[in-house]
């Protein structure tokens, strides 16, 4: 299977790019779930957090998405810059 990672900053509350989008094709025939999605994140980004935890998006069927905050904002540091981790299936002719 081949999984998609689009990764997305999201910087201040209205600001999102995409900073990265990488394929990775594991040995496994079955569909993405949340629980392998989440084996897939901490072996692609082993300097994420331990506690990245992948769940069902409201996005789409078989999306998967994890979120970890980066820095503080500049005008407030009880609010934080985002970095989101979207995992999808790559379709056949992907």
């Amino acid at each position: 299977m081949t999984v998609v990672i689009t990764i997305v900053e999201e910087v201040g509350s209205r600001e999102k790019r995409t900073v990265e989008v990488r394929r990775v094709t594991t040995e496994s025939h079955k569909h993405l779930t949340a629980h392998a999605a989440t084996r897939i994140l901490r072996r692609e980004f082993p300097d994420c957090p331990k506690v990245l935890t992948a769940s069902k998006s409201t996005l789409g069927r078989r999306v998967f998405h994890a979120m970890h905050s980066l820095t503080p904002t500049e005008r407030c540091s009880f609010h934080y810059n985002w970095r989101h981790y979207y995992l999808t299936e790559a379709t056949g002719g992907s």
